[in-house]
């Protein structure tokens, strides 16, 4: 009590030694006065791009033995990178004089943004279409190779930094009537400090690519690759600080010999930041691979390789801080009046009023609210469709293959600090922090295979239909020429050259064992476009060791008299491999 006391006798002594600053006249009918005093700071930076990319190959082979190879490689990289920073600093004092409606206000605001937008969008079609039936030669047929790439790989960067600081902002209003009643008008003062930072990240990739062929060469090898990429990294940070250090808003009323009433007084003092930092990232990915083949020994291999992996990192920190903030209203009535105690001696007598809240009001406010956010939807589809025409045992091989890869890393932080300290004079002091932090992370993968097959005979032993390996080595080799398929193939050992003259088997020759039907033979794969025919027997010779080796290991011993029957068996399916025709 003896501090406020205090405190207040000052300000009358401050007031008193001010009364010649105005005087309020008895009817004055001035619309009163608004005194503001402003800073503002604006920072922003932002990127936006947009690409989009669309190929569409078409082939019509005409020949059996025509070779076709389609590529398709689309690279899109972006990287953006936005920095903003808003500095708003203030020291201001609003002073004035009047008995009529007053308004004093001083502003300190820094608004900072950082954006990057990105759009990204990659189409490819291939067609290929071979000629229906084979040459006269007796040409294996025509192999077909189609492959798209395409590659979106996005880095944004986004940072934003708000400062708003007010040093000792001031206002004070003096209303001094001398021989003047009436009445004083409402008074509005306000010391506000804003900072707002906000960061973001947006981008869209959409990738598509459809692969069709049609083969009618007796051996036409297809061969259908699509590899669509698209990683993202995405990092936002907004950083705000709102300061307010000694705000003061000082109302004071003077009255000599003046009575009247003195209307409402509204204070405050506002300190706020908020920072939000976002992240955004939808991938789109969709291949549609369509194979027909209409040759004996038509091989057809698919593969697909989506991968989109995205690394989200947001951060937001809000700090907002009242140091002393000090709201005051005080009405002084000098009257004359004789000595209360009694002695009968004349004075004057000075009565201090300080407003309650009815009708006054002094607010003290500091806000901190932050947040960050991560979104992340991927979408990944293939489709996948082979149908394979073969009419003879060994043609037609088929793989599929589908890889998706979707992982997704995502961190927000975020941090909001709220301070007020040394607060006087406040009907109502104000601290709040609010931090928020999000992620979200939609994953869809659908994938589609259909194969059919139309063989006339059971599959021979060692073909496989599908494997995790393109191109295995007991599968076949596509039509050649192009590195497209060889990057992942093991080539088989071609076949002697064919004639149509018949080869007469030898003379003598007699099966000992049993006639019994004979097993199908291995698939032959069509030769290599441009590779010469001929060769040694390294493929029928891997074939018959696959074949003899579990025949030794899981026969019974009661069968072994008639092991060496089975063995001129086998030699003669090897040489009939090796035979033309």
């Amino acid at each position: 009590m003896r501090c406020c006391l205090a405190l207040l006798c000052s300000i009358a002594a401050v007031t008193l030694s001010l009364v010649h600053v105005g005087t309020a006249l008895a009817d004055d009918a001035s619309p009163g006065a608004e005194q503001v005093s402003s800073n503002e700071a604006t920072s922003s930076a932002t990127n936006d791009s947009e690409t989009s990319q669309s190929s569409t190959q078409v082939q019509d082979g005409g020949g059996a033995s025509t070779g076709q190879s389609q590529t398709v490689v689309q690279s899109a990289s972006t990287e953006q990178s936005g920095g903003s920073t808003a500095t708003s600093p203030q020291t201001a004092t609003n002073a004035g004089s009047g008995g009529q409606k007053t308004k004093q206000g001083n502003t300190s605001s820094a608004t900072s943004s950082a954006g990057n937008a990105n759009a990204t969008t990659q189409s490819s079609i291939q067609a290929q279409s071979a000629a229906p039936a084979p040459d006269p030669a007796g040409a294996g047929g025509s192999g077909q190779a189609q492959a798209a790439h395409q590659s979106a790989p996005t880095k944004q960067t986004a940072d934003a930094k708000a400062a708003s600081t007010q040093q000792a902002p001031t206002n004070v209003n003096i209303v001094v009537r001398v021989d003047s009643p009436g009445n004083d008008g409402p008074v509005t003062q306000t010391n506000s400090s804003a900072a707002d930072a906000t960061a973001g990240n947006a981008n869209l990739v959409t990738q598509a690519g459809t692969q069709t062929q049609a083969g009618g060469g007796t051996a036409g090898g297809q061969s259908q690759v699509a590899e669509q990429s698209a990683p993202t990294t995405q990092a936002s940070s907004a950083n705000a600080a709102s300061t307010q250090v000694n705000p003061l808003n000082l109302n004071i009323v003077v009255r000599n010999k003046s009575p009247g009433d003195t209307a409402g007084v509204t204070q405050a003092n506002t300190s706020q930041a908020t920072a939000g930092a976002a992240n955004a990232n939808a991938v789109t990915q969709g291949s549609e691979q369509a194979q027909t083949g209409g040759g004996a020994m038509g091989g057809q291999s698919q593969v697909t390789t989506q991968v989109a992996p995205t690394s989200q990192t947001a951060g937001s920190s809000a700090s907002s801080a009242q140091v002393a903030p000090t709201n005051g209203g005080v009405s002084i009535t000098l009257v004359p009046a004789t000595d209360p105690n009694g002695s009968g001696v004349p004075g004057t007598l000075i009565q201090i009023w300080v407003p309650a809240s009815i009708g006054s009001s002094g607010t003290n406010t500091s806000t901190a609210a932050s947040s960050a956010s991560n979104s992340s939807a991927v979408t990944q589809t293939a489709q996948q469709t082979q149908t394979g025409g073969s009419t003879q045992a060994g043609g037609a091989g088929q793989f599929q293959e589908v890889v998706q890869n979707a992982p997704t890393k995502q961190s927000a932080g975020a941090t909001a600090s709220s301070t007020q300290s040394g607060g006087a004079e406040a009907t109502s002091a104000t601290a709040t922090a609010t931090a928020t932090a999000t992620g979200s992370s939609d994953v869809s993968q659908v994938v589609d295979q259909s194969a059919d097959a139309a063989v006339s005979e059971p599959l021979p032993y060692g073909v496989a239909g599908s494997s995790r390996r393109p191109l295995a080595g007991n599968g076949w080799v596509l039509a050649g020429g192009s590195s497209v398929f060889t990057h992942h193939a093991r080539a088989w050992t071609p076949r002697k050259p064919v004639t149509r003259e018949p080869h007469p088997r030898p003379a003598g020759r007699k099966d000992f064992a049993p006639q019994r039907p004979h097993p199908p033979l291995p698939p032959q794969a069509p030769a290599a476009l441009g590779a010469a025919t001929g060769g040694s027997p390294g493929g029928s010779l891997s074939v018959f060791s696959s074949l003899l080796v579990p025949l030794f290991l899981t026969a019974p011993r009661g069968a072994s008299r008639h092991r060496p029957s089975v063995v001129r068996r086998l030699m003669g399916v090897v040489s009939r491999l090796e035979r033309p025709g």
